[in-house]
């Protein structure tokens, strides 16, 4: 039964909080693959609620804030963050919240359809409700439709993935996912996460966005990861040069050794929230020249054709 269910949870995850990484099928050793599997799994158990995106405790001070639904609210996005089913103790461990209101709050839950509720197990995993919310968030972005023809004939002919994404917290979240039929490739899905610091999506994405939604991203991160911040300013400072110049960035090894990218904004004036499409895969199959000169273009150029047929030009 816990099989049936987390095999419908991929969907959910561009709308609730994730920190699921799925696995990259890049040809490595059994080896190398398990330790990154391992560390995968490591970020997984640390996972919380994002402090950048707003939790019941960040901002109960807020007349307008109801706290009791905000605090359910933590609970399904630390569910949504595992990857295995969770018992209460472990609910109460990740949000800091008391042992009754956790009860009380699953329990809730669970009797809302949000919650499934294993009692062989005696743990949580994310309901019916949840996941019919989640598609249907996903299927109601028209540039998804939209996009992901010119993604699949991008993705054929570079022989890597594309993927188009919206931000949640410091992180990215894929709303579409195209792949060649090559068996090197990224295996990442709708819902996967990745960070905005250190991806092509992600710093193509802080430099569209307009300056006060930057601005706001950028001291949260600041004030989040003060010892890694000069890495990420170089990063951020880099992407904001080559985008100028090119409407594209490049990132090499910075996310994962293993893995090369371009990303591109993609603004749009429909009411869609901003995304960025990143075009991608493992670094032996794409060199500096081939991002710079060949794919970079081409995807820009595809964020060109998505907007005019979005615009209705």
């Amino acid at each position: 039964m816990i099989a049936d269910w987390e095999q419908h949870t991929v969907a959910i995850r561009s709308v609730l909080r994730s920190g699921r990484f799925r696995s990259m099928e890049l040809g490595f050793s059994p080896n190398r693959f398990e330790a990154m599997e391992k560390d995968a799994h490591r970020m997984r158990k640390r996972a919380k609620p994002s402090a950048s995106r707003g939790t019941a405790q960040g901002t109960a001070k807020n007349a307008q804030f109801v706290t009791a639904l905000g605090r359910g609210l933590d609970i399904v996005q630390v569910i949504a963050a595992g990857d295995e089913p969770m018992g209460n103790l472990e609910i109460v461990e990740r949000t800091g919240l008391p042992k009754a209101t956790v009860s009380r709050l699953t329990y809730t839950l669970w009797q809302c359809g949000f919650l499934h509720y294993d009692p062989a197990a005696g743990r949580y995993h994310l309901g019916p409700a949840a996941i019919s919310l989640g598609y249907s968030t996903v299927s109601g972005l028209r540039i998804r439709e939209i996009a992901l023809p010119f993604m699949q004939e991008l993705a054929q002919y570079s022989g890597v993935a594309v993927a188009l994404g919206l931000r949640d917290g410091a992180d990215m979240v894929y709303i579409a996912n195209s792949r060649p039929d090559s068996l090197v490739t990224l295996r990442l899905n709708i819902g996967s996460r990745i960070p905005i610091m250190s991806t092509a999506m992600g710093l193509a994405y802080l430099n569209g966005i307009d300056e006060a939604e930057r601005k706001g991203l950028i001291d949260s991160v600041r004030e989040t990861d003060m010892s890694n911040w000069p890495v990420h300013q170089k990063n951020i400072e880099r992407a904001r040069q080559e985008i100028a110049e090119t409407g594209f960035c490049m990132v090499m090894g910075l996310w994962k050794p293993e893995v090369s990218a371009v990303g591109a904004f993609v603004g749009t004036r429909d009411g869609t929230p901003p995304l960025a499409i990143t075009c991608g895969g493992a670094s032996f199959l794409l060199d500096a020249q081939k991002l710079r000169q060949d794919l970079g273009p081409r995807l820009v150029e595809l964020t060109r054709h998505v907007t005019a047929t979005l615009d209705g030009r």
